[in-house]
């Protein structure tokens, strides 16, 4: 694609930005590790974590309680191992951070009062 050439779509254009900026290759990485992360873990883990980064040997993960990180941390060594397996040997450590504002289901769990 020329530098003056018009994008045929939004997505086409996006794409042409991030290979232009050099960082397509560390999204399509991030994407990969997300989708490693999603079949690691489970289909109960979907709407309950999601990857934050990888930094060496540590996976940051999100989660959307203080009861699910609890319960990451005793599920972390087997679904590293499930990782590690998958083709993600770098890592070693799986840290929680808890993020309930961004949860999924926060809103249709809310309190609800009568007048």
């Amino acid at each position: 694609m020329s530098r003056f050439a018009r994008p045929s779509s939004l997505d086409h254009a996006l794409q042409d930005l991030l290979t232009r900026q050099g960082l397509d290759e560390g999204l399509n990485r991030f994407a990969a590790l997300n989708r490693a992360w999603l079949q690691a873990a489970g289909s109960s883990w979907q709407y309950h974590s999601w990857v934050l980064g990888w930094r060496e040997e540590e996976l940051e993960v999100a989660v959307t309680s203080p009861a699910a990180a609890t319960r990451l941390r005793f599920e972390a060594e087997a679904i590293r191992q499930r990782l590690n397996r998958q083709g993600w040997q770098g890592i070693q450590r799986i840290r929680t951070r808890v993020q309930p504002g961004l949860a999924t289901d926060e809103a249709s769990r809310g309190r609800r009062y009568s007048r």
